[in-house]
């Protein structure tokens, strides 16, 4: 297949140009509109033949002659431009309907397919910006997504769709849009993942750009989901700008399992994303596990050998959890209390 050509560097002279059909199949057009708006080049004399002998006016399946194409023309005592020319509907006057057509970029196909094109564009930008709305005020309230049943006949399709009819209602741009094609509604569930993590990204980018390259603390807490999935929570403990200390959630990361070597594996790999260095680790936060607080195998000592500076404190939290069960054990009225 033909290369694409550089459409400013094209050979001027007829001589030297090449045939339209050895072009690329989507350069043609171009090239010719490139050729059209030049507008005519005269050939060096040296180029033309000798005799007009070669010059046929032939019928309009034919084209008529290469002398105003190819070869050259040199007799303008008898140009013959009337047989060339012809009637109405001879081959120079349809050829040149076509140039000028091409030339009329207004008329094109690809200037219409371009305003159907912007039209869809804008279109689905609508769209696109209600369901941003609808997503950025579930994630602000924390509120769930899905409903129980989201088919139309539903009496209640769940918080997103529900937010998503009564913004149709009250969004009168986004109500005078023709029905989207096929389900390019940006309400499937997919969609509504993508804005989720596009918002996650951004959170967090604000978070890493607060800690900079200061140093922070790692909390880390690990469980099971409701499908009985290992997952590991990773909180960071920093100090802003401000001189505020903040506490901020930063990831779920499941893990094929709870052993030391693979949450310390997990951390490094998230850490490594975000461009954090656990050089710059100051504390540590974990339950009292020996997975996580173990002297010799434990997540503590693995960041101990890399770090010395990484204080580990046993999480609060379970400490606090830990006398309540052991004081609950023997008062049942501080059992009936909780």
């Amino acid at each position: 297949m033909p290369k694409l050509v550089d459409l400013d560097n094209l050979p001027w002279d007829p001589v030297d140009r090449i045939k339209i059909s050895n072009y690329h199949p989507n350069q043609r057009n171009e090239i010719r509109r490139k050729y059209w708006l030049k507008g005519p080049c005269q050939p060096h004399d040296h180029e033309f033949p000798k005799t007009i002998d070669t010059i046929r006016i032939g019928n309009s399946n034919e084209g008529g002659c290469n002398a105003y194409i190819t070869m050259g023309y040199k007799n303008w005592k008898e140009p013959r431009f009337d047989k060339h020319v012809g009637d109405v509907n001879s081959f120079h006057n349809k050829a040149l309907q076509r140039c000028e057509d091409l030339i009329n970029q207004a008329h094109s196909i690809s200037v219409a397919t371009n305003k159907q094109d912007d039209a869809v564009r804008k279109a689905n930008r609508v769209r696109l910006i209600a369901t941003i709305d609808a997503c950025r005020f579930c994630l602000k309230c924390a509120l769930p997504f899905r409903g129980h049943d989201e088919s139309e006949a539903s009496s209640f399709k769940g918080i997103f769709l529900e937010l998503m009819d009564l913004i149709i209602i009250q969004y009168v741009e986004l109500k005078k849009l023709p029905r989207a094609l096929g389900n390019n509604k940006y309400l499937s569930p997919s969609t509504q993942k993508d804005v989720a993590h596009c918002f996650e990204d951004e959170v967090l980018k604000r978070i890493f750009d607060e800690i900079g390259d200061d140093v922070f603390a790692l909390l880390v807490d690990e469980s099971s989901d409701v499908s009985g999935k290992e997952q590991m929570a990773i909180f960071l403990r920093y100090v802003d700008t401000h001189g505020l200390i903040k506490e901020k959630f930063v990831g779920l990361v499941h893990v094929m399992e709870t052993s030391s070597s693979v949450l310390k594996s997990s951390i490094d790999t998230f850490f490594a994303k975000h461009n954090l260095s656990s050089s710059r680790l100051r504390g540590q936060g974990y339950d009292g596990a020996s997975n996580m607080r173990g002297e010799y195998n434990g997540l503590k000592a693995k960041f101990l050998e890399e770090n010395k500076l990484s204080y580990y404190v046993h999480c609060f939290a379970h400490q606090l959890q830990l006398v309540v069960v052991a004081v609950v054990k023997k008062h049942l009225s501080v059992g009936r209390f909780f």
